[in-house]
């Protein structure tokens, strides 16, 4: 009887590092990266993209993709930026007005409905910004497009 208990005992610890190691509680989604000339695309990113400030970041975001394209100075040009929040959509549009109006930028265009919303707004140093906000069943998605004006 002392030995079926080792042995089982033995098999116990063995299936549940098994099971720790074969089926993780929080499943690891590493960064993807692919560049191509001066387009940097990533998927589930670690970090926002430059470009874009970290006040339009709602704590909690969840990041899952994110573009950069750069001039010829290594500077962004355009930035995209996709992330999913629990906020519901009311809630998300009082944080970008409030963001908005905070950094001082100047919303050119809002059209709201009950799905999505859509933000145009225009920033210091001529940058434009585009944020889309769709409700999704269990998250809220959000799109940010960032664009720095070109002076020739």
């Amino acid at each position: 009887m002392k030995i079926k208990n080792q042995i089982l005992r033995k098999s116990l610890v063995a299936l549940s590092i098994f099971i720790f190691y074969a089926f993780p509680i929080f499943p690891e989604e590493k960064e993807k990266i692919w560049h191509y000339e001066k387009l940097t695309i990533r998927e589930n990113p670690e970090k926002r993209p430059k470009a874009i400030q970290q006040e339009f970041i709602p704590e909690g975001g969840k990041l899952l993709y994110s573009t950069e394209f750069r001039g010829s100075f290594g500077d962004s040009i355009e930035s995209v930026l996709i992330f999913s929040h629990s906020f519901d959509l009311v809630a998300l549009n009082l944080f970008y007005e409030l963001v908005l109006k905070n950094l001082e930028w100047k919303i050119l265009q809002k059209d709201i409905q009950d799905k999505k919303s859509v933000y145009l707004a225009e920033g210091p140093a001529r940058r434009m910004v585009t944020i889309l906000l769709t409700d999704e069943k269990e998250y809220r998605s959000i799109k940010i497009f960032l664009k720095k004006a070109m002076l020739f």
